[in-house]
């Protein structure tokens, strides 16, 4: 898919035109997790925007961008972030009909595309659902759109996605401060082959 055609189902998909979902299946298991973007309905939701918003409060030190959430800013920001350009897109997690996380891409162009933070509110479950979301966003983008590299960012401070992406054959850069947030970070990316490669092994 180009991204013309993108932008085309992009509108109709934030719209609650069309219905599109990615489905992560769970490794040995018969469960999989539901990638569902954040449509202009959803936004009525108070229930989600709450969790949203609650799930930033908790977990504020792991973004990049500091402040005090609140539901009309949770809005705000999904509204500015995710429902204006279909360059990014914003994915509620549905785990057994309930809503435990979200996950997003920022940026996507021809060549690249930038994976946004990724936030498990709800603990339990299983405990692959991590994996087999990363893996669900992931392979879709590069089979959708055709693109050669995925890029990201992780903070030093969070062992556990460091760990995570490293076994998914990400490559690390050099640790990195923020001067904005005073926090130290690593930018992450891997090419398509490599993702390719490990897939196969």
């Amino acid at each position: 898919m180009n991204l013309e055609e993108w932008q085309k189902k992009w509108q109709r998909i934030i719209s609650g035109e069309i219905m599109f979902e990615i489905h992560a299946k769970i490794p040995k298991s018969d469960k999989s997790i539901k990638l569902v973007p954040l449509t202009k309905p959803y936004l009525k939701r108070t229930d989600y925007l709450s969790l949203i918003t609650e799930w930033r409060k908790k977990y504020n030190k792991f973004f990049f961008s500091d402040f005090e959430p609140t539901i009309e800013k949770t809005k705000i920001w999904l509204e500015s972030s995710f429902l204006s350009s279909s360059k990014n897109l914003f994915f509620l997690l549905i785990f057994q009909d309930e809503l435990i996380g979200h996950y997003a891409f920022k940026n996507l162009n021809n060549e690249t595309v930038f994976l946004d933070n990724l936030v498990k509110g709800i603990q339990g479950g299983h405990a692959k659902i991590i994996e087999a979301t990363v893996k669900g966003l992931i392979n879709w983008l590069f089979s959708q759109f055709g693109i050669e590299e995925v890029k990201g960012s992780v903070l030093a401070d969070n062992p556990y996605s460091i760990m995570s992406h490293k076994r998914f054959g990400f490559n690390f850069s050099e640790k990195i401060k923020c001067i904005k947030t005073n926090m130290e970070y690593y930018n992450i990316n891997i090419k398509r082959i490599e993702w390719e490669k490990n897939a196969r092994n």
